[in-house]
């Protein structure tokens, strides 16, 4: 049998109906986030300084994103739920590469890309690291 709500007056009695309503809704799961999915990236070839655009299904754009090009840190300059912007750092190195998404704990899949052009490898930081004497 339930307790007649309308005697419930007392604070600890109504802090209580209060804690046992909330502890209800409570139980439901959150979803986990959708995959990071990289389809397709222009243009091909590339070059290292140059704007990288990946299409796909990104998401809305997450707290924290980050790229990153044969390990290189790069910097994500624009985000949509299908289309993401990266550019291209220098140290990256030329020739077949991977890029690779990161977004709140998630990472895409890789990416294949090919960088052309002149090589920078003084000047690679790769990610977590610092070049000397400044950020990556």
């Amino acid at each position: 049998m339930l307790p007649d709500l309308r005697r419930l007056t007392s604070p600890c009695a109504l802090a209580l109906a209060a804690s046992a309503l909330l502890a209800a809704c409570g139980d439901e799961a959150t979803p986990d986030p959708a995959p990071l999915t990289i389809e397709h990236t222009t243009p091909d070839p590339v070059q290292q300084e140059q704007h990288l655009t990946l299409r796909g299904a990104f998401g809305p754009e997450p707290l924290d994103a980050r790229a990153s090009v044969n390990g290189v840190c790069a910097a994500v300059t624009g985000w949509s739920p299908s289309r993401v912007t990266v550019l291209v750092p220098r140290g990256a190195g030329t020739g077949a590469r991977l890029v690779v998404l990161q977004a709140d704990g998630r990472a895409s899949n890789p990416a294949p890309i090919t960088i052309t052009g002149p090589a920078h490898p003084r000047d690679t930081a790769y990610c977590g690291e610092e070049l000397e004497g400044g950020l990556p």
